[in-house]
């Protein structure tokens, strides 16, 4: 895609400092008895404090009198700083821009990549697509430029999201584009202060999809004839793209709350009912390079003796980003359900079971053979059963997530859970997340959770090959796993007791956590996967955890 920076002027941008002030902690871990502990600061979201353990009382007497010098401290601390550095070469914003949309829109498509160009409407969107696109450049440089525009789009977008959202439907829609593009970088970056970032104002940003009608569920696609009929085809195709965008976005905000409900672990914030999923068009539409295109797909797909209100029907999308959404659909409402009833582990499993069975019926009788799918669905799909058969926090409580003490009230839990038919069937999904990313083509960057299904899958590894057994009981006294049989693997047309007999590295029990190979390929995987540093950070504390193993 041949894309310029046309009308965009480097000087609208606002913030305060163009370095990276991301707190860092020295590592002192010989003040740590218990490696739980240690565990804790090498947490993905861990952000410490600089304490010494006493407080000193403060000595100097504080200025409280309400006078002109403080008046004037006052009105400097409320004044905006404004910075002066100016933005990368237009050469090498021209560059993220390009490496976006072909390598981060194809697995998150919120921007029509067509009808895209850069103007003073889309000032905030060109850059967090830049902030994105920097990623993809293969330089150190191009990452920090990337981190440095980040923090100054999020500021300004904070200092004057009143101007946009009251601008108008276009300058509404490409404000909220660039929030969400800026909060998966938040998500994705690693820092925990971005992370923390995204819980802050992902309320915020959802909030204004909501003001601007974004999650209407009704489609782009509805009296689509008449539509046809009386618009020429270029006003029809940019109208039904810019409905096609918040409906995208609105989809896109369903995807990032279940994904920071199972990165932080907490209930959805927003509500996941199938009947208010977002509607969104089939692949063939949204990648129509022209108007003229576009209308020949649109009229080919409406049969002319369906009565003009029932158009809609031949457009519904059962495979790509409309199944994306269906899926973290279920898992958020399997978070909801974990956080805030009081339905047993057994209920839960026969309510989402058929769900999760039914859902990849459809997913493999709508997917093309041979077919890469760049929303990485099955992935996706073995991850939300491990949610849905283990209790994830207990499991990081036991390894350390709040240090040593609290680790402790969860240890029966993770003992009695990683010697149970749950763990088996959690270590056979976490087995072929493995085998499906190890299978995934070179130079395919993959969907935004793959990282943290990594993650979990390894997290899954370690507390089932970790947990469980007295230790001085000898590994090959281990008896084998009683006969398994697992219904959704069995859809799947797979021998539980083979695949798991293989993933134990060929041997009837479970290996020592220092010797899985299924345990170790998922944490090289995560270092080596993607462009994203959560999942380089995610591997340096399961590295930490192995090294500490074997220490």
């Amino acid at each position: 895609m041949e894309t310029t920076l046309g009308l965009f002027s480097p000087t609208h941008t606002t913030n305060e400092s163009n370095a990276d002030t991301t707190l860092q902690i020295p590592m002192e871990t010989s003040q740590w008895h218990h490696k739980e502990d240690q565990v804790r600061q090498y947490w993905f979201n861990y952000i410490g404090t600089h304490s010494n353990g006493y407080v000193t009382p403060e000595t100097a007497t504080d200025h409280v009198e309400l006078d002109e010098k403080y008046r004037q401290n006052l009105s400097q601390r409320l004044q905006q700083r404004v910075p002066t550095e100016p933005l990368p070469s237009t050469e090498f914003l021209n560059l993220c821009i390009q490496l976006f949309f072909t390598r981060f829109n194809p697995v998150f498509p919120i921007v029509h990549a067509p009808t895209f160009r850069p103007s003073a409407k889309s000032s905030l969107l060109l850059l967090s697509i830049c902030s994105i696109g920097s990623l993809f450049v293969g330089s150190n440089y191009a990452v920090t430029q990337g981190s440095i525009i980040f923090e100054r789009l999020n500021k300004a977008i904070l200092s004057s999201w009143e101007k946009y959202l009251l601008g108008g439907k276009a300058e509404a829609l490409a404000m909220t584009q660039a929030s969400l593009i800026g909060q998966t970088f938040a998500m994705l970056s690693g820092k925990p202060r971005d992370l923390l970032t995204l819980q802050t104002f992902h309320g915020t940003v959802t909030t204004w999809a909501r003001l601007h009608k974004m999650f209407e569920t009704k489609r782009p696609a509805d009296h689509l004839r008449t539509f046809l009929d009386t618009r020429t085809p270029e006003e029809a195709w940019r109208t039904w793209v810019q409905a096609e965008e918040r409906s995208r976005v609105a989809a896109g905000l369903h995807i990032l709350d279940t994904e920071i409900s199972e990165l932080i672990l907490t209930h959805p914030l927003m509500r996941h009912d199938k009947s208010l999923l977002p509607l969104t068009a089939r692949q063939e539409l949204w990648v129509a390079p022209n108007a003229t295109q576009w209308r020949d797909i649109m009229i080919s797909r409406a049969p002319p003796e369906l009565p003009s209100e029932n158009i809609q029907l031949d457009f519904n999308s059962t495979d790509g980003f409309h199944s994306y959404t269906e899926l973290e659909g279920i898992n958020a409402r399997l978070m909801e359900q974990k956080f805030t009833s009081t339905a047993s582990n057994q209920e839960l499993v026969e309510q989402f079971e058929p769900q999760l069975i039914h859902f990849l019926d459809r997913h493999f009788r709508s997917k093309s053979e041979g077919n890469f799918d760049p929303f990485c669905l099955e992935v996706l799909w073995h991850s939300v059963f491990i949610s849905l058969l283990v209790d994830i926090s207990r499991l990081e409580l036991a390894i350390g997530r709040e240090g040593y003490e609290e680790s402790l009230l969860h240890r029966d839990y993770v003992h009695t859970w990683s010697s149970s038919q749950e763990a088996r069937r959690c270590a056979l999904h976490g087995a072929l997340i493995l085998r499906k990313l190890q299978n995934m083509p070179l130079g395919v960057e993959p969907a935004i959770h793959v990282p943290r299904a990594l993650y979990r899958a390894a997290t899954v590894w370690y507390a089932y090959t970790e947990f469980g057994r007295d230790p001085d009981t000898s590994f090959s006294e281990i008896p084998p796993s009683p006969d398994i049989n697992f219904p959704e693997l069995s859809f799947l047309k797979l021998n539980s007791e083979v695949l798991l007999f293989e993933a134990n590295g060929y041997r009837t029990s479970k290996p020592k956590t220092s010797e899985s190979s299924t345990l170790c390929g998922l944490v090289d995987l995560l270092h080596r996967i993607g462009h994203w540093g959560l999942s380089r950070i995610f591997a340096e504390q399961l590295s930490f955890l192995l090294k500490e193993k074997d220490s």
